[in-house]
Parts: structure tokens; sequence; C-alpha cells
């Protein structure tokens, strides 16, 4: 394997991903599983806003030129939200790569001027627009039954860190029956 320029797999800025990056994205992420499964770490995939898996169907290509016997599914229900998708549709959709989950919530397009893919917040559980309940609910009906982490970027004006985990916990015990 050559050795690569890191900027071949940054999202292009000027475009979107074309079927031969997304190829050698997928080349590069399964030839990394393969060999980081061979010291017993395994690599996972996390769709992100800014990234190659940014929109639904990107994700989805990103999963087709993956080998799935390296490379799993970190699956963000705020990002997959963010960029375009219904995370519940994305869990069934992906249910056989999903490894791992983080569990966020996003508000926007905020009335900033910015592009949707720009314009968002990261918010407390509940407090957004993601079906983060709806996303639990999919997810205990495909029987995962790995990690999740429950994750928030930043925290709200005038909020801490502390009551942000706070609230989270809250939710996540007192709304969606979770336990941490």
């Amino acid at each position: 394997m050559r050795r690569a320029d890191r900027r071949e797999f940054l999202r292009p800025q000027d475009h979107p991903p074309t079927p031969a990056e997304f190829e050698a994205l997928g080349a590069l992420l399964s030839e990394l599983g393969r060999r980081t499964r061979e010291i017993g770490v395994s690599l996972v995939y996390h769709n992100h806003m800014h990234a190659f898996g940014e929109a639904p169907g990107e994700l989805a290509r990103v999963m087709e030129v993956t080998d799935p016997r390296y490379v799993s599914l970190l699956f963000d229900i705020a990002h997959y939200d963010q960029g375009g998708g219904d995370p519940v549709a994305g869990i069934a959709r992906h249910k056989d790569r999903i490894t791992i989950v983080h569990l966020k919530d996003v508000m926007g397009p905020l009335e900033d001027g910015r592009p949707r893919r720009e314009s968002y917040l990261f918010v407390e559980l509940g407090r957004g627009h993601v079906d983060v309940a709806g996303a639990v609910a999919a997810l205990e009906k495909i029987g995962f039954r790995g990690p999740g982490v429950i994750e928030l970027d930043t925290t709200e004006p005038g909020s801490t860190p502390r009551q942000a985990a706070e609230a989270n916990k809250q939710y996540a015990v007192g709304v969606l029956g979770l336990r941490l």
C-alpha cells in the first residue's frame, strides 16, 4: 500500500466526494481495519458533518466501499440528522455495521444566514429536534447491545459542563429509561 497524502482523504471543499474518492477512502479504511484487527484493535467509521459520510447517501457509500470484516460503524444520531437523514431509518439501514452509538441532540438550522450543513448547535438530549427516543427504540429493535456514548460537543450559553451532563443523565435515565 502506498503512503497516502492526508489531503486525499479530507472531504473536498469545492465539490461532493466523487466515486473515485469514495473508492480510495474505502480501500484505505479497509486496509487500516485489516492491520488494526491483526493487533486486536477494531476500526470504526464515525459519520460526521464535513466528512465523507456527512449525508445519508454518503455514509451508505462509505459502508459499501469498506470491507465489513474490518470496518464497522460508530453511528452518530445527531450528525446523521444534521446531514439530512432520519436516524431511526439510518439505524435500520446500517444495523449490521453499527458497533457503537453517539447519542446526541442538535438544534438547527439556526437563523444565522449560514447553510444548513453549517448552521447548528449541539444541545442536551431532548432540547433539539433529533428523535432520540425513536433512535433508542430502533437500537432496541435491532438488538443492539454495543456501547453508547452520550456526547455533547459544547454547552449552551449560560450552562456549565456539569449542568449539561446532569441534564443529559436525567433525560437518559428518566425519559429514555437507559441504565448508565
